[in-house]
């Protein structure tokens, strides 16, 4: 909507972001504008508020053109929402919004998967990448990642809890045609399990 022409114009760079070492922390930045709705310079106090989830955080102020800076913890995983309203000159502007997921997030599924097969050593290399955020976009807890890996048509989980990006099945298998299915997942809470993907099929045995 079109705010008063004294109200201060929109903000154009909100960022509602986790903190690189806490992902239940959470900032929230943004450059107050300098310009009134109607494009003239705006002066004096800014009055900035603040909703979290439908609840209002304490009133601060700013000044036109400044950085502007909010820190908040302690949030429970999930999406959490941020609107900021500002006021000046008695009117207020456009409400800005950002939602954010926070805590470790669901892993996506695995991406380039490759099998090497070895005759020779009657071995299957797998290697795949994990990508660095999770389904709802949110931080991924890369250490605590696991893998389990499934041969097919056999049927055969050939690793439980596989670290990093590679492992090796040695075979005892049938000639046939063969892929694997990789699913990642929390080694702290294995019911937070990304989907599975699967391998192209390769002639083993």
């Amino acid at each position: 909507r079109n705010a008063h022409p004294n109200a201060p114009d929109a903000i154009a760079d909100l960022v509602f972001a986790t903190d690189a070492e806490d992902s239940n922390v959470g900032s929230i930045t943004f450059t107050v504008p300098s310009k009134t709705f109607s494009q003239d310079a705006l002066t004096g106090e800014v009055k900035v508020f603040l909703t979290l989830d439908n609840q209002q955080l304490p009133e601060t102020t700013a000044t036109p053109g400044s950085q502007f800076s909010y820190r908040t913890d302690k949030l429970t995983d999930g999406n959490h929402s941020i609107t900021v309203r500002l006021e000046a000159n008695g009117h207020s502007n456009t409400e800005s919004y950002a939602t954010t997921y926070f805590g470790y997030d669901t892993p996506q599924s695995v991406t380039d998967i490759n099998v090497a097969y070895d005759e020779a050593q009657k071995t299957a290399t797998i290697t795949w990448q994990l990508p660095e955020k999770g389904v709802n976009n949110g931080t991924v807890n890369i250490p605590d990642i696991r893998y389990r890996i499934v041969r097919y048509p056999d049927n055969k989980t050939v690793a439980r809890s596989a670290r990093g990006i590679s492992f090796t099945d040695k075979l005892n298998v049938q000639f046939n045609k063969y892929h694997y299915r990789i699913y990642p997942y929390y080694s702290s809470n294995p019911d937070i399990e990304g989907k599975g993907a699967n391998s192209s099929t390769t002639l083993m045995g």
